[in-house]
């Protein structure tokens, strides 16, 4: 029994040694590597056991690292975390023992993970399994599965399994697994899972979430989106396109259309500049009359502070000293709510309308004014709005008509 449990002892601590020598292994430098491909080099059949200061082969490299300067006409293969520069035909790959993930448990992959901290060349693709330090530049992609910390420049792809900071180039799209602090910069699409501070420019920007003045955290950072479709879940700093989309809206949205689920009022709400903005609850139709016979329906968007509205009306008398006879009247207006209580409200505004608009020419006479509206509800009645302007014509000013005249209108609406 005694010589069983000697014998069995003596294999536990023998199998334990063997353990942690493999894990613990030293890898053996080399001032210079030469060679053809891996097994055809002055580091003989165990390239990969050795870490080359420089190291220079005709067509594939595969050692545990680098420290200086590594040239493949190729590819190159590090399996641990090296530095310097790493200079391929093709690919450049750091981390290895991606053959073997699945013997590890989730929590052990992170052992896996070889950093790199230097300048990455490719003609193909960049790849390191842990974190970049320097720059990735490539024909077609760069990746790094955890995170960024410098430049990666590629005619298709950058991709940051975490975190950015510094600045992704792309001919197609760039994306980032964590945050964004820095520029992505893409023809097409640029991607921040969550937090994005710094620039993204492409024709479609998404990202989760953005800070700046207005924020309620408050931040010196300012997160910039600029492109023809640009969204977020919550909007702290600045949205410029031709539409923006924002759940949440402390910062500016500044577009033809601007959507947005909720602005906030808090003290550090948010400002929406476009066409047509929707959002908040806002949207409303206006049905008015003034004396001179033109009656026009008016659609309101926007927010609490800044409300839009596209105008089109229709003149039913008809101006006998005009040089055409059409009616119909377009027009756009930008404006401000005050409330006076639940039953009444102020609403100043600035509107630019073309009277007399023909379709068939797109012919524009564009008359310029200033309407103050005062709107009350009894009951459970729409609000019944009495507004007062004055109007501008730049048309008459070299004419026998006045190009100033007064603007009497009333109407309902919707809210």
């Amino acid at each position: 029994m005694k010589t069983t449990l000697f014998f069995l002892l003596l294999f536990l601590t023998f199998t334990a040694g063997l353990a942690q020598e493999k894990k613990k292994r030293e890898y053996l430098p080399k001032t210079i590597n030469l060679g053809l491909v891996p097994g055809f080099s002055t580091n003989g059949m165990d390239g990969k056991n050795y870490y080359n200061r420089f190291s220079f082969n005709a067509f594939t490299e595969y050692s545990a690292g680098n420290s200086y300067l590594g040239l493949a006409g190729l590819s190159s293969f590090y399996l641990h975390t090296s530095s310097g520069f790493m200079i391929s035909g093709l690919f450049n790959f750091v981390g290895g023992g991606r053959r073997e993930i699945r013997r590890y448990q989730r929590h052990e992959l992170l052992e896996l993970q070889s950093n790199f901290t230097g300048f990455q060349i490719a003609g193909l693709q960049n790849m390191v399994t842990g974190e970049v330090t320097g720059s990735q530049v490539s024909l077609m992609s760069n990746l790094a599965l955890d995170g960024v910390n410098g430049l990666q420049a590629a005619t298709v792809l950058n991709g940051s399994g975490s975190y950015l900071f510094g600045v992704q180039l792309s001919g197609v799209a760039n994306y980032t697994g964590s945050f964004s602090s820095g520029i992505q910069i893409a023809p097409v699409l640029n991607v921040a899972k969550t937090e994005m501070y710094g620039l993204q420019l492409a024709l479609v920007n998404l990202a989760r979430k953005t800070y700046g003045p207005q924020s309620p955290e408050g931040s010196n950072e300012h997160g910039l989106q600029i492109g023809l479709f640009n969204n977020q879940k919550q909007n702290g700093g600045y949205q410029v396109g031709l539409i923006n989309v924002s759940k949440l809206l402390y910062g500016w949205q500044i577009g033809l259309i601007n959507i947005t689920e909720k602005s906030i009022d808090s003290g550090k709400h948010g400002y929406i500049e476009g066409l047509l903005n929707v959002g908040d609850g806002q949207g409303s139709l206006r049905l008015m009359q003034d004396h001179n016979g033109l009656f026009q329906t008016e659609i309101l968007t926007g927010t609490k502070h800044i409300l839009n509205k596209l105008i089109i009306g229709h003149h039913f008398q008809e101006d006998p000293e005009a040089k055409d006879r059409s009616r119909w009247v377009l027009g756009y207006g930008i404006g401000h709510i005050f409330h006076l209580s639940n039953r009444q409200k102020i609403h100043p505004e600035l509107l630019v309308r073309s009277h007399r608009f023909t379709f068939r020419k797109l012919r524009f006479h564009p008359t310029y004014a200033f309407r103050t509206t005062y709107m009350f509800k009894g009951g459970k009645l729409p609000f019944f709005a009495i507004g007062a302007g004055i109007n501008f014509d730049p048309q008459n000013v070299l004419s026998d008509k006045p190009p100033i005249f007064p603007e009497i209108s009333f109407g309902w609406w919707s809210w």
